[in-house]
């Protein structure tokens, strides 16, 4: 390991798991359809309907977690919703942290929520 790899490692970011955005969902933000979601988010309910209530259209995206094969590290990059690396990261051989099952159902969930609050 060289000196920049041991700098990087100190001060990057370590990524072992990378998203997939798989469907985007333009909905009317209805509460009633958010909070319908619940299980399938990380914020609490209240925080995701003051986020979307102000909106006139408003954004859900279905993504797909993967876990990568080895870890890599790489530079940070703050404030962002998502990033651009610097450098390509290999996601050879990685592995969804769901079943293929479990995120049909999980789609399907979704699907049957939203429906009715697509534009």
């Amino acid at each position: 390991m060289n000196e920049s790899d041991v700098l990087l490692r100190n001060n990057g970011i370590e990524l072992r798991y990378y998203a997939e955005v798989v469907k985007c969902y333009r909905i009317r933000p209805d509460p009633s359809a958010l909070k319908a979601l619940k299980r399938m988010y990380i914020w609490t309910p209240e925080h995701v309907v003051k986020r979307f209530a102000p909106r006139i259209n408003a954004y859900v995206w279905l993504m797909r977690v993967f876990r990568m094969k080895s870890s890599t590290f790489t530079t940070p990059l703050h404030g962002m919703i998502y990033a651009m690396l610097k450098e390509s990261v290999s996601t050879d051989s990685a592995k969804s942290v769901v079943s293929e099952k479990h995120f049909v159902s999980a789609t399907q969930y979704i699907d049957s929520c939203l429906s009715d609050d697509l534009y």
